[in-house]
């Protein structure tokens, strides 16, 4: 299952809950799976500096990052994290080129969920 944690600034919040349900539906139909297989949090950042500029406003930058298990097709991992970056851009309506995002390929035995490291 994919998940998808975003980071922005308290002003880039409101209620979270439709920008996540927008990065679910289209990361689902990036990789492909079921849209309830894609989990989401959302992290409000406080302070947010780049070098001894506080960004406030103009210049913030949003941060998402996709874990996601290696599938059959090699693919879905970078489709997956475009996907979450292009529609976290347009749900808390920031340019494209202010969020940042990484891939996580999970491997077997690195992830413990569901009281257990995950093997498969």
């Amino acid at each position: 299952m994919p998940v998808v944690h975003v980071r922005a600034a308290p002003f880039d919040r409101g209620d979270a809950s439709p920008a996540l349900q927008a990065i679910a539906i289209a990361v689902a139909d990036a990789v492909p799976c079921e849209v309830g297989d894609v989990w989401c949090t959302f992290s409000t950042l406080d302070t947010q500096t780049v070098g001894t500029e506080t960004r406030d406003g103009v210049g913030r930058i949003v941060y998402v990052d996709v874990w996601i298990r290696p599938r059959a097709d090699a693919e879905a991992g970078p489709r997956a994290l475009e996907a979450a970056c292009r529609a976290a851009a347009d749900a808390i309506g920031l340019p494209l080129e202010d969020v940042w995002g990484t891939l996580r390929p999970i491997a077997a035995g690195t992830v413990f969920a569901g009281g257990s490291l995950v093997e498969d």
